[in-house]
């Protein structure tokens, strides 16, 4: 209990006053530790030696801060009388054309010191994720300018360096990925997540066994330049495309090529159209090479449209009504035959080889973008055969709940809507086709 109460002795003051004391000594080290949430942009240190740290500022303006500072441009008093100190047996000072070429760096009167601002806006956020920043140029003071070219150099080529490697890491991780065809991103990719995606576990294993990488990526590198957000993925994915295009071209040399195409659909059911190139290198060997997928958003873009997919609806019952036994599909071969007959007595439609073939109702496949501009074209030549099956069905099939399909497709078909709608695709699609 004594280590929380404090025992009051006789004869000294009241218990009041010794909780004034209390509280005011409470408050004076609650006050200390409070940040600083409102300031004076203006009024801000431009001395790098006499500046408040950017920890002390309340987290909801230290970007305010930071923005200020960049704006205002590091503090370089070229003018200045710099002093001398001795190093030895000579005496040496601050040169000011050091800071030509070095935007970074700062000097500070007062201390007489050199400093980074780069690492003075960002070191606190660098230092919560263990990145090692040199506090040769931030806590404490840099004076040996015996060394300074040196120093200078290799302070500048170690962020240059760290960044290049960081790259690095992020693309060797990316070319094994895209080597075996794996996927880049996890469903939860938060650092709590125990699966957070390929990509970052392989890079993650890639630092592990590497300690030189693993020092300066994910959260060991600095917030804005961690080389693994989603769209640094993508760049470096879109940089390995256009390198592998453009080996292969070289392989090609200029000579002769086929394209091979194929339209599939994937798993988010969006139509898509592959290419491979496909050439005879230099040693008479086939080469095939894949070089990329477009995905066919025509039909699938048309299909949001409530008018196109109710038509494309309607168009799928009619094939199904009429494909439904072989004895509709004879009496509409016949029929389209009458017709044909018809039509030849009365010189309308020419003849010859290769003309009036006979064509049928094939079903728009998912697989196929072309198809849905067959379908359409068959079903405007056998129109009038379609709607003889449909009147048939709609007399003469047994099963009533067809008789009453047949008989409202066949209304429906015969409106105005549904003939502007058949024409419409049909000529859309056969731009494209």
């Amino acid at each position: 209990m004594d280590k929380y109460v404090t025992r009051s002795k006789i004869g000294h003051p009241s218990s009041s006053s010794t909780h004034s004391s209390t509280a005011l000594t409470i408050a004076s080290k609650i006050q200390s530790k409070i940040f600083i949430s409102d300031v004076d942009l203006e009024s801000l240190e431009a001395d790098p030696g006499i500046r408040k740290p950017i920890a002390e500022y309340n987290s909801n303006i230290r970007d305010d801060i930071r923005r200020y500072y960049i704006l205002k441009k590091p503090c370089q008093p070229k003018d200045h009388k710099f002093p001398k100190t001795k190093f030895g047996k000579k005496m040496r000072q601050f040169f000011p054309d050091w800071f030509n070429g070095r935007k970074w760096l700062e000097y500070s009167i007062t201390k007489d010191a050199a400093f980074c601002l780069c690492c003075y806006l960002f070191k606190n956020e660098c230092e919560i994720r263990g990145y090692v920043i040199d506090v040769a140029f931030t806590k404490t003071d840099y004076r040996a300018w015996n060394k300074a070219t040196e120093r200078f150099r290799a302070h500048s080529k170690k962020e240059k360096s760290e960044s290049r490697r960081r790259l690095s890491a992020s693309v060797d991780v990316a070319r094994f990925l895209l080597k075996l065809g794996l996927s880049f991103r996890g469903h939860d990719e938060s650092r709590s997540s125990l699966n957070r995606g390929i990509f970052l576990e392989l890079l993650q294993w890639y630092g592990d066994i590497n300690e030189n990488v693993g020092s300066i990526i994910l959260e060991k590198a600095p917030k804005n330049e961690m080389m693994c957000s989603p769209s640094i993925q993508k760049d470096i994915v879109d940089s390995c495309a256009k390198e592998t295009i453009k080996s292969i071209l070289e392989d090609l040399d200029g000579d002769y090529f086929g394209i091979l195409v194929n339209e599939s659909k994937d798993v988010s059911h969006k139509e898509q159209m592959t290419l491979v190139l496909r050439y005879v290198n230099k040693e008479g060997e086939v080469i095939e090479r894949f070089v990329g997928i477009i995905h066919l958003t025509l039909v699938a873009l048309a299909k949001k449209d409530s008018n196109v997919d109710d038509f494309f609806c309607l168009v799928t019952n009619v094939l199904n009504i009429v494909g439904a036994s072989f004895k509709r599909m004879d009496l509409l071969w016949k029929h389209q035959a009458e017709q044909l007959e018809e039509l030849l007595i009365l010189g309308e439609v020419h003849t010859g080889r290769g003309l009036n073939q006979e064509c049928g109702l094939q079903r728009p496949g998912d697989t196929r973008w072309g198809s849905h501009c067959r379908t359409l074209d068959n079903l405007i030549v056998l129109f009038p055969s379609v709607i003889h099956v449909l009147e048939f069905t709609g007399c003469e099939c047994p099963n009533y709940t067809y008789r009453l399909i047949a008989k409202t497709l066949m209304d429906t078909i015969k409106k105005f809507d549904f003939a502007f709608m058949l024409h419409l695709m049909w000529k859309v699609l056969m731009m494209t086709n």
